[in-house]
């Protein structure tokens, strides 16, 4: 029995280890539950990945009288619309992953976790997040974990085409431009499905920094 004392002491501080384990695992399972009662419902509201759009009125003759902008310049199209080339660049600049994860990279949330703003390691999933829900009332770790989990919601309830479409359609490109229809007319004077791969390129770059990429500039 003299052998028992050192053992006795290590199953105490293997049970304190287990036991602290568990009370943080708890207080974490309460803490994401608390944060997911604040998620938006997006299986109840289907037109949360609509963007707001400019409105076109034509003239009997088909010819374009004016164009109501409201707050965002902006002319929503399918993805079919969208030149694979253009879909290619923008996923290597943004997002090189974004057909394998699930709407959050496992390595890109250790870095973001790490700043405290900014888009390090982003993915386009938590990029559209930020675009469709992020108010900006909360901040730090709170708002980057809520960002994740609406990220994970998003990509469960919609394909990953439907987010590439949304994030494309409602990303800002400079000169008061959004999406990358309004962007491509602006810029190129073309629709975005007749946009080269240097073109394409040149938006896929504004995307990531519209004031210093803008093709403008």
């Amino acid at each position: 029995m003299a052998g028992s004392g050192p053992l006795i002491l290590i199953l105490g501080v293997a049970a304190a280890v287990l036991g602290a384990a568990f009370l943080v695992m708890l207080v974490a399972g309460l803490y994401l539950f608390e944060l997911s009662r604040t998620l938006p419902d997006l299986e109840s509201a289907p037109g949360t990945l609509q963007a707001a759009r400019t409105s076109v009125v034509y003239a009997a003759d088909g010819s374009v009288l004016t164009e109501w902008h409201g707050e965002q310049d902006r002319k929503v199209v399918g993805l079919s619309a969208m030149p694979k080339v253009l879909r290619d660049a923008v996923i290597a600049a943004e997002d090189e992953r974004f057909y394998e994860h699930d709407g959050i990279d496992s390595g890109a949330v250790l870095g973001a976790l790490k700043a405290t703003s900014g888009r390090g390691g982003s993915t386009i999933t938590l990029q559209l997040v930020r675009m469709l829900f992020d108010d900006g009332r909360s901040a730090g770790l709170t708002r980057k974990v809520r960002q994740a989990l609406m990220a994970y919601q998003l990509e469960a309830k919609t394909s990953k085409d439907r987010v590439l479409e949304a994030y494309l359609n409602m990303g800002y490109l400079g000169t008061g431009r959004y999406g990358v229809e309004s962007a491509a007319r602006g810029y190129f004077g073309k629709p975005v499905s007749g946009l080269t791969l240097a073109e394409s390129a040149l938006l896929a770059g504004a995307i990531r920094s519209p004031s210093r990429n803008s093709p403008a500039v």
